[in-house]
């Protein structure tokens, strides 16, 4: 028995070392120069040039199929992908055909650690080959984030696995489609979407992260202030030096914050993203700014310098500039194509994760124009993400976000923004001319269309409880003239209904859905400021709150709700949160004229003014002050501001 094993041992190592001469001398080999012609450049070495002229060569074919790496992505090997490469030589196929079926057969047995490993092999042997990229990051945020327990365990896996698309599999192929549908989904469906129990605590992370980088977005800002703010981020400095050549006072504060041993960096952004965040700033001034003792990330001398007079006026153009920094050096996407899809869509929201999906979706379709038909279909499906991620932001895209933790006030808020039903028509129209452009076979347009009539009678009814009963109709019509003739709609007479009655049919069907009754307390709240408080009707401002919360408690009583639930079944917060949150949004949107806002405020409750006073005084007062009112006569600060102030920054609850 002890000489069988040791004769096996024996032969083992024999085996060993025998493999281990052949890679070597395979890759000795490899290295060596090829006489007659070769195959074109090498995938593991762009730089180099082809010497093969003749026709129908690899490179022409790559060339045809637009396999090439991106150097401005960040494509260039690694220098372990050029040691695994020369190490196996001509092996490399052989072994990863071995790590290929040995991946299979370890994730049939569940083991999804053990096959990221090898996947992270295959992605350094093979890193042109996209398909071992998806796999990899699906395989992370997919399969090993539920394996975790905790939330942030969880939150680590999901966002490895739109790392190592976002940053590494795209850079390498830039011209995969698969690879940007792939990211897309992630953003849409895993952290977007309901599925995962911890969706909300994704969903707080990733506002949490980008308010950091981009600061508070203004309650209710219209598209074109929206989009000029974010335009000054997209054209920004690319350096330092241009930075200070260009602004004076972004000089100095640069030389102030170098003083205090302060890098201009990705780490002072967040720095400073923290103190607007925790002080509840929208603007980019700090005047008043203070350090909250819940979240003292950032330390105090950051605020002096800041706030100090002469250098603090520069903290504008200093953070355009980093967060521009940011955007292309950390998160490996382009402000100029953010600037675009904000300018052809609307004022998206980069805390939302439907804006993430959008942008990556659309960028994978317009880069991959031109690629072989064999992938007609995945251009299908990519642009098939970006309509839902536009159908999910005119359901969800109105986002408030308030850091602290639950206990003490924090919450996250996603509730209706109509502005994007025109942004999804859009991308409709755009999806099916991708379409002409790439016919495929035994796909037809209609793949675009199954929810294309859900969708339209949503926004009309939308439009109906926001008041704009024009729009409403030219919904209806719309919905009636696509869809009216289909055998169901005849049979049930759905579109023989008036509005009204096919409204409340629907929304009473609905109220067990936490979406479908935030709508409904959103529209009737909003009916509370504009019809009754800004006419002084307290009447029908008391009935429209009463109606609000009586969908409110109807959805909260209905069953358990808890943090973690899924969607249908997550508490919907604090009524009277949601209530100043809408508020706050009617004051500093265009829902109405100047002058309806200046008398909604007179007849607000004090204890509604408290809530909102310093969250809309940024936006308010130079909109007031160009309409030509004087903003402390139209807008007293209510009475308890200052105690109320201090108690928020106790971070008692109240």
């Amino acid at each position: 028995m002890g000489l069988g094993m040791n004769r096996d041992r024996v032969i083992q190592l024999c085996a060993i070392a025998l493999t281990l001469v052949f890679i070597t001398a395979a890759g000795f080999v490899s290295g060596l120069p090829h006489k007659g012609p070769t195959s074109g450049v090498d995938p593991l070495n762009p730089d180099a040039k082809p010497t093969r002229t003749g026709p129908a060569t690899l490179q022409t074919l790559r060339d045809e199929l637009q396999l090439d790496a991106s150097p401005e992505l960040g494509g260039q090997p690694s220098p372990m992908m050029v040691m695994l490469a020369a190490g196996t030589g001509a092996f490399r196929g052989l072994v990863i055909d071995v790590m290929w079926y040995r991946i299979e057969e370890l994730k049939q047995k569940g083991k999804f650690f053990e096959t990221n490993q090898l996947a992270q092999f295959i992605t350094d042997l093979q890193p042109r080959f996209a398909e071992v990229w998806r796999y990899h990051a699906w395989n992370m945020a997919y399969n090993i984030s539920v394996q975790t327990q905790t939330p942030q365990e969880r939150w680590y896996w999901v966002r490895q696995g739109i790392e190592i698309l976002r940053d590494k599999g795209i850079p390498y192929n830039p011209r995969s489609v698969n690879l940007y549908r792939e990211l897309s989904w992630i953003f849409f469906h895993k952290i977007g979407q309901y599925s995962d129990d911890m969706h909300w605590y994704y969903k707080r992370m990733m506002a949490r992260e980008w308010q950091e980088v981009l600061g508070t977005p203004t309650i209710g800002v219209s598209t074109g202030v929206a989009v000029e703010r974010f335009r000054k981020v997209a054209q920004a400095p690319d350096s330092v030096r241009e930075l200070i050549e260009q602004s004076g006072s972004a000089g100095r504060l640069v030389a102030a914050l170098g003083d205090a041993g302060f890098e201009i960096d990705e780490t002072l952004l967040r720095q400073v993203g923290r103190v607007f965040m925790y002080n509840n700033l929208s603007g980019d001034t700090l005047t008043g700014a203070t350090v909250n003792p819940i979240e003292a990330q950032y330390p105090k001398k950051l605020t002096d310098i800041l706030t100090r007079t002469g250098v603090g006026e520069g903290l504008p153009d200093l953070l355009n500039y980093l967060r521009k920094k940011v955007i292309v050096e950390h998160y490996h996407m382009r402000p100029d194509y953010m600037l675009h899809l904000m300018e052809l869509y609307g004022p998206l929201d980069w805390r939302h994760p439907a804006s993430h999906g959008a942008y990556w979706s659309e960028l994978g379709v317009d880069i991959s124009e031109g690629v072989r038909s064999r992938q007609n279909l995945d251009l299908i499906n990519t642009a098939r993400n970006g309509i839902q991620s536009f159908q999910e932001l005119t359901y969800t895209g109105y986002l408030t976000y308030s850091p602290y933790p639950e206990q003490v006030g924090g919450y996250l808020n996603m509730a209706p923004d109509p502005r994007f039903i025109k942004a999804y028509d859009k991308a409709m129209d755009e999806a099916r001319e991708t379409y002409k452009k790439n016919p495929t076979a035994g796909v037809s347009t209609g793949v675009y269309d199954s929810g294309h009539e859900n969708f339209l009678l949503w926004a009309m009814q939308q439009s109906y409880l926001y008041g704009d009963v024009e729009e409403a109709e030219n919904l209806y019509a719309k919905a009636r003239r696509l869809y009216g003739n289909k055998p169901s709609n005849v049979l049930s007479g759905r579109y023989t209904q008036p509005i009204y009655d096919l409204v409340m049919k629907d929304l009473g069907e609905n109220f067990d859905n936490r979406d479908v009754t935030l709508q409904f307390i959103d529209s009737f709240l909003l009916r509370s400021f504009v019809q009754g408080l800004a006419t002084n009707r307290m009447d029908l401002f008391t009935y429209s709150i009463k109606l609000a919360k009586q969908a409110y408690d109807r959805y909260e009583g209905g069953s358990s709700v808890n943090p973690n639930a899924v969607e249908q079944r997550k508490s919907l917060g604090k009524f009277d949160q949601i209530v100043s949150s809408t508020f706050a949004r009617f004051l500093t949107e265009p829902y109405s004229e100047p002058i309806e806002r200046v008398r909604a405020w007179a007849n607000a409750p004090n204890e509604m003014k408290l809530e909102v006073y310093d969250r809309v005084r940024s936006k308010l007062e130079p909109e007031m002050k160009q309409a030509g009112f004087d903003f402390d006569r139209a807008f007293p600060a209510p009475d308890g501001l200052e105690a109320y102030r201090n108690q928020q920054k106790s971070g008692s609850p109240r």
